[in-house]
């Protein structure tokens, strides 16, 4: 008898261990998600969710049954120093400790920042971070999450305003910047020359369509600048991973994720460079607005010819900037258009004048990102109170286009006033399309050939259920060949659907080649094709173009070929890229090139009788 008693009781121990290694081994477990179906005891799938860094990387759920286990027993048997949550799945979401039933989980009223986590849904394009730098990734969201806002609530608010402005084609957008930011030009040099080319493009958009219209009585077009800046700095790739010398390493990223260096230590995703790319992003933005924000800072730039470099343009391109210099700085109506410009005689308008004053009104700084590291967009994002955004709309809004959230916080990205999801990453049922519908910032959706009609106008409608103007921006990208197949349905299924959207043209991507030596480039008189096409094709559907989306700097890179310079020295053909190729990825346009571009697209304008009719008060 003794002798079976402690057989029992060995047995008994025996039971007990492996138990307890059994439980160990799932709370070791790196996904740190556990899905289980209790059917007959719970009545629906309990999901078990740990805060840690492997939930940040939205990684997927390990499913297995565990039958024997009561909720309570379940709950003690996963307790450790980081709590565990049981959530039923029809009970996922919650609005001030309200369930809600399970066909409300779309609204946006039960969304918030950790939706595309929650919801278990795929994020395509994050980091391969290795296993020993998740505790260091959970640091670095946690470092993240703490940090100021990088932009305001209530200056995104106005954007969306004067998006909506676009859409009432009262307005006109330039986005532009790099592909991709690098760390090292986060200098004054580096961010001097981008603010200047698009201070001057700016300037000929403005004033250039109403000088060619002949139309005296034609105000200057209102023109927005979004700086692609302070935060573009992760990169979508089409592989993960890339052979470069005969060595397998991680694809550069950006430079949030890893080095541009070809070496595979370089290459290692470190969780680290989100953080440095985050105080980055505030210096910039801090330049930005010093160097913008004052009547003294850019005056220059459009006020002497000395700062254009003409011999880089068309004769028809310098001919309008020196038109527009004569054309009056500020005050198009009050000016005499055959006085000459600065270094032919005129004297230099007051910087400090009530007219230069008031121009600073539409330097407004407005900066965008592509919504690519979702660990990243959710730190930034922060609940606004319902009462804080009417009080902007009060004190900010010049239109009633775009109205406050009725719920009970509005959520805005902190890092960007404007953000768009890529090309690959625009899932329906993706996690990027699940976070981008909670926000309130304005979204950009790219739209090329890889999309169906049908699968474009279901995103919009997915991302802003209520068809507000000024919400969505569609970024057409078909390239100068197919823009005219591809546009064209597109654009007849948004008006069928009466959709209120923006358009703009990314004339860029869908116009990349390799050259023979196997360089990339883009061809200046293909994206300005496109960006032609574009305009005449939406105006056949009763809608028009907006504004444009480029990839550019203010330098003198070799990336992109053509131009309009007419002398060989100056003109940029495909054996020149190997001189003074920076890009960190895809051809960007050179100073010379923007100028002329924004010149050309100004000439586009000025047969738009539509923004001919733009009167002082409606704006």
């Amino acid at each position: 008898m003794g002798l079976r008693s402690q057989t029992q009781q060995a047995r008994s121990w025996i039971l007990t261990i492996c138990f307890i290694q059994i439980v160990l081994l799932g709370m070791s477990l790196e996904t740190r998600w556990l899905s289980w179906n209790k059917k007959g005891l719970l009545g629906g799938t309990v999901l078990v969710k740990r805060t840690t860094s492997s939930v940040r990387q939205g990684t997927s759920p390990l499913r297995f049954r565990l039958p024997l286990f009561g909720k309570n027993s379940f709950r003690r048997a996963l307790r450790s120093p980081k709590k565990a949550t049981l959530v039923l799945e029809e009970d996922l979401r919650k609005d001030n400790g309200r369930l809600l039933p399970a066909d409300d989980h779309d609204s946006k009223d039960c969304w918030t920042p950790d939706s595309w986590r929650r919801k278990n849904l795929k994020a395509e394009q994050q980091p391969p971070y290795a296993s020993q730098h998740l505790e260091a990734l959970e640091e670095a969201i946690q470092t993240i999450s703490s940090l100021p806002p990088l932009v305001q609530h209530w200056e995104t608010k106005q954007l969306r305003h004067r998006l909506a402005e676009v859409f009432h084609k009262k307005r006109f957008v330039l986005q532009a910047g790099d592909c991709a930011e690098q760390f090292k030009d986060c200098c004054p040099k580096g961010l001097e020359s981008r603010v200047k080319v698009l201070e001057q493009m700016r300037f000929l958009l403005e004033r250039v369509p109403r000088i060619l219209s002949e139309d005296k009585d034609r105000p200057k077009l209102p023109v927005t600048v979004i700086r692609r800046a302070a935060g573009q700095y992760g990169k979508p790739r089409s592989s993960n991973y890339e052979e470069v010398g005969g060595l397998k390493m991680v694809a550069f990223k950006g430079d949030n994720v890893n080095a541009l260096e070809a070496e595979p230590s370089a290459r290692m995703p470190k969780p680290e460079r989100l953080v440095e790319g985050c105080l980055r992003a505030q210096c910039t933005m801090n330049y930005l607005r010093s160097r913008l924000g004052s009547p003294n800072g850019l005056f220059e730039y459009t006020q002497s010819i000395k700062h254009w470099q003409t011999a880089s343009l068309s004769p028809d391109a310098a001919q309008g900037v020196r038109q527009a210099l004569r054309c009056g700085d500020f005050d198009n109506d009050n000016d005499d258009d055959d006085s000459p410009g600065e270094g032919e005689g005129r004297k230099s308008a007051d910087p400090t004048s009530s007219a230069a004053v008031n121009d600073l009104h539409e330097r407004e700084v407005y900066t965008s990102h592509e919504g690519l590291l979702l660990n990243l967009e959710e730190a930034m994002t922060r609940p606004v109170p319902a009462e804080r955004v009417q009080e902007a709309e009060d004190s900010k809004a010049t239109s009633s286009s775009a109205s406050a959230s009725s719920s009970s916080s509005s959520y805005y990205n902190s890092g960007a006033h404007f953000l768009w999801i890529g090309t690959r990453t625009k899932q329906l049922d993706g996690a990027h399309t699940e976070y981008f519908r909670g926000i309130d910032n304005p979204v950009g959706i790219k739209v090329g050939s890889d999309i169906d009609p049908e699968t474009a106008v279901a995103l919009v409608k997915r991302v802003d259920p209520d068809n507000q103007p000024g919400k969505i921006v569609l970024i057409s990208r078909f390239g100068a060949d197919d823009v005219n197949s591809g546009l064209s349905k597109l654009a007849k299924a948004i008006q069928r659907e009466n959709l209120h959207v923006v358009w703009f043209v990314d004339p860029m991507h869908g116009n990349t080649r390799k050259t023979k030596n196997g360089q990339k480039t883009r061809d200046f008189h293909r994206i300005f094709s496109e960006i032609e096409q574009t305009h005449a094709l939406l105006k056949k559907y009763d809608q028009h173009l907006g504004g444009m989306h480029l990839e550019l700097c203010g330098e003198d890179v070799t990336e992109c070929v053509g131009g309009g310079a007419t002398t060989r020295d100056m003109v940029v053909c495909d054996e020149d890229l190997p001189k003074n190729w920076k890009s960190a990825c895809d051809p960007r346009l050179n100073y010379g090139q923007s100028i002329e571009l924004a010149y050309q697209v100004s000439a586009l304008l000025a047969q738009d009788r539509d923004y001919s009719k733009i009167t002082t008060n409606q704006l």
